[in-house]
């Protein structure tokens, strides 16, 4: 896309797909009463947006029907402050894990351990901001294989949308343990942008108190489209009859 002016929207639509369990038990999900004819892949799916501005961070997003504007915000640097930050990254990987803490600010002790926040800190970069520079993407996958426990398939797979997709995961033995899930981003196989993410029930657990033998995808989101728009609805808009889009959007470049 080209690059906004600081009164503009980035628009993200997603679809989000669920498998029909229960998830009240991690490590025996059962069969939801809505689905009585057993485990089904993937319920139908629910559509997601949200608009940030570019020169302030304002965020808004749609939730069934009705838009809300996120007041929780502050700390979170705006897309064109994002940009700036990731082109002064440097291409050192301990080097860069300490200087995206600016840019993603998450805390560590939340993500169970040092390792873990700095995988969740690449991959919340690497999904969420519209506008990095190649060099700050390549030097992001570069440090990602410094990160204990991470891995990235070299086999395509496909993502909601039937598109091909590789995945980037890290295995985290106390996550695993607690929920028997493991979530993986997808990229694009050619260009390594955002595809989507996924959450992958592991081989060994049970679903209704049946084990499985391999792991299974029960939860998946794919980023359908990014654009730039000059407006977002209203707080508390109502969500209009054909496809959410305003006729003011630029075009995405």
């Amino acid at each position: 896309m080209a690059e906004p002016r600081d009164d503009q929207w980035i628009y993200r639509r997603t679809e989000v797909k669920t498998a029909g369990l229960n998830f009240a038990d991690d490590l025996n999900p059962v069969t939801r009463e809505e689905t009585p004819n057993g485990w089904k892949p993937f319920t139908a799916p629910v559509k997601g947006e949200n608009w940030v501005k570019y020169g302030t961070g304002e965020r808004r997003t749609r939730t069934l029907g009705t838009v809300h504007a996120d007041a929780d915000t502050a700390s979170w640097p705006s897309p064109k402050e994002q940009k700036r930050l990731l082109a002064k990254l440097p291409e050192d990987p301990p080097a860069l894990l300490r200087a995206l803490r600016a840019v993603i600010p998450i805390d560590d002790e939340l993500q169970g351990s040092k390792d873990n926040a700095d995988y969740r800190r690449v991959v919340l970069a690497l999904s969420t901001v519209d506008f990095i520079p190649p060099r700050a993407r390549a030097a992001m996958f570069r440090t990602l294989k410094t990160i204990p426990g991470v891995r990235m398939s070299d086999r395509p797979v496909t993502d909601l949308l039937g598109r091909p997709a590789l995945v980037v995961s890290r295995t985290d033995g106390a996550s695993d343990e607690v929920a028997n899930l493991r979530e993986e981003m997808l990229i694009d196989p050619e260009t390594f942008a955002y595809r989507g993410k996924r959450n992958v029930y592991l081989a060994g657990g049970k679903i209704d108190g049946v084990p499985i033998e391999e792991d299974r995808v029960v939860s998946g989101e794919a980023l359908v489209r990014t654009e730039v728009r000059d407006q977002a609805p209203s707080p508390s808009a109502p969500e209009p009859g054909s496809e959410t889009g305003s006729p003011e959007r630029a075009p995405a470049g």
